[in-house]
């Protein structure tokens, strides 16, 4: 196979990066990563003869579909190429533990990965999202399935092009046996940190979820997300109104407004009345989301409408928002 000139650039970048200590500071020390995982996998490509690939499955709730779209973004940028089946270089699962039934769905198709990975020693096979939170699930995956290489949580997906470069620098320094690798296990209990500007690949052209907090306070007796989620942790209404102008300048006209809890999210559609209509009257928001919608309204006077679909009762103590009286709903 020719070598392009960009297989070239991209291992020399990271022969450059590799000498150099890594920014400490996000997200400049995430796109150094970025860019020396471009590198190794620039050369693995070149031992292998053909491109890469990737494939992400993604199991639970809309937040975890739109932590897939930010992973995917980083696994493109750092060289892969986005595949269905899970016969790929890199297949990552983004799991939820909502239910058994879904851990149990995870356990059986990494047997029948690892089955494929003795034949393709090359192949990565990494685990995510909540079901990674759980101390004894990590433990289990240690013991029964060593043939997997990378294990993370929910709290430091922005880490995926360091933790693959990791993956990549101890397969080269130590070897590699058939079917067996080294795992690399990164997962954090909790964190205060919200990484920006991160690239992200949307599965939809024509909508797309927006975080504007992640995390829960409320810790409901049915409700597992305060544990694998952590406590509250909200963007800046400035980052928020920012990610929304370039989604509509890129042709979204349904931005999913994305939080763990339902008394506090919103969907907002964007379309071209101004002003927006009010909302209506059986709906409620808290007194931040009010400051937020002002902020939104100001900054993007072409969207039509907000909704809160399903507010939790504790969140209803807030005015209506087209009662100015202030009338406490019941």
């Amino acid at each position: 196979m020719e070598e392009s000139r960009d297989t070239i650039d991209n291992i020399k970048n990271a022969e450059t990066a590799i000498n150099q200590d890594p920014p400490a500071a996000e997200p400049e020390r995430q796109q150094y990563f970025m860019e020396r995982a471009k590198g190794q996998l620039a050369e693995l490509s070149r031992r292998l003869g053909r491109p890469l690939t990737c494939c992400i499955n993604t199991f639970g709730c809309q937040m975890n579909a739109r932590d897939s779209e930010k992973l995917l973004g980083i696994l493109e940028t750092i060289g892969y190429q986005a595949v269905e089946s899970e016969k790929a270089d890199f297949v990552l699962y983004n799991t939820c533990t909502v239910r058994e039934n879904a851990n149990l769905r995870v356990y059986g198709r990494l047997g029948q990965l690892g089955a494929y990975k003795k034949t393709h020693p090359d192949m990565m096979i990494a685990l995510c999202g909540c079901m990674m939170q759980e101390e004894e699930v990590v433990e289990k995956i240690r013991k029964s399935y060593r043939y997997v290489d990378l294990i993370f949580g929910t709290h430091n997906i922005f880490k995926l092009a360091e933790l693959v470069s990791l993956c990549l620098e101890r397969r080269t320094q130590g070897g590699q046996k058939q079917g067996k690798t080294k795992m690399v296990v990164d997962v954090w209990k909790d964190t205060d940190q919200i990484v920006e500007d991160l690239p992200v690949e949307r599965k939809f052209p024509f909508k797309s979820g927006v975080n504007i907090m992640f995390g829960c306070n409320n810790f409901c007796s049915y409700c597992i997300v305060p544990y694998v989620r952590g406590r509250e942790r909200s963007r800046k209404p400035q980052d928020i109104i920012r990610e929304i102008e370039k989604l509509v300048a890129d042709g979204v006209d349904q931005p999913l407004v994305l939080d763990h809890q339902l008394g506090k999210g919103f969907f907002c559609h964007t379309g071209h009345i101004s002003p927006p209509p009010p909302l209506s009257s059986d709906m409620y928001i808290t007194a931040g989301q009010s400051k937020f919608l002002q902020a939104f309204e100001k900054n993007l006077p072409d969207f039509r409408s907000v909704r809160n679909p399903a507010p939790l009762k504790r969140d209803r103590r807030w005015r209506s928002a087209v009662d100015a009286g202030g009338r406490e709903p019941v």
